[in-house]
């Protein structure tokens, strides 16, 4: 991985605890002579799984593994171990020829790459009290379409909203073009409205971006 990447990732991941910002670094620099001196010292750790996510790198039957890695992909809140497992499992059927399952992984990698405002997630604690007037009249939604046309979002609303999603259009002038996107209300927490937008993207198959405003 090129530094630049490095740089970024590190970035995307400040919500990391100190304690293990120098055993994440180590992984992304594929520094697994560093990981396997330190993996078995539990107290390093702050959860079982972020463990489970380092002991499944070393583990010599690969089914295991990628159990372990689908296992934190499905059910972990922490959202830099749900996308390091995304990247393991990506990685994994794709060696294996199995292009589709692997373009899923690939595909929710690239999305929180692109999308997910994770620095504003985890600014340091001054810099959330300074913002916290602001941020308090602030809440998450979530894009799900955008339109050229007016009627293609209207329809996708009101597909939403018989399923009992809150869920508005907002226009939005780009490169001198109108689109009419369609959001769906989340709320002023981040991980239950990233929750939601899995939900939405594994029901209906929706692409969508996270936004706070």
């Amino acid at each position: 991985m090129k530094i630049l990447n490095l740089l970024i990732m590190l970035s995307m991941f400040g919500g990391v605890q100190a304690q293990n910002r120098d055993l994440l670094e180590a992984y992304l620099k594929k520094d697994f002579k560093y990981i396997a001196s330190v993996v078995e010292q539990k107290d390093i750790f702050t959860s079982e799984k972020e463990r489970s996510f380092y002991l499944a790198l070393f583990e010599r039957d690969g089914e295991k593994a990628v159990e372990t890695y689908k296992a934190l992909f499905q059910e972990e809140e922490e959202l830099y171990l749900k996308y390091l497992a995304a990247e393991r499992l990506q990685d994994y059927f794709y060696a294996r020829g199995y292009y589709a399952t692997s373009a899923e992984y690939r595909q929710y990698v690239t999305d929180h790459e692109r999308d997910i405002e994770l620095s504003r997630f985890n600014a340091p604690k001054g810099e959330k009290e300074t913002n916290r007037g602001r941020q308090d009249d602030e809440k998450y939604y979530i894009q799900v379409g955008a339109f050229g046309i007016e009627d293609n979002a209207r329809q996708m609303v009101e597909m939403l909203q018989t399923q009992n999603y809150v869920a508005r259009i907002k226009m939005r002038q780009v490169s001198n073009r109108r689109l009419y996107c369609v959001w769906v209300d989340g709320t002023e927490d981040f991980r239950s409205t990233l929750k939601l937008a899995d939900k939405l993207k594994q029901k209906y198959h929706l692409k969508y971006k996270l936004i706070k405003e």
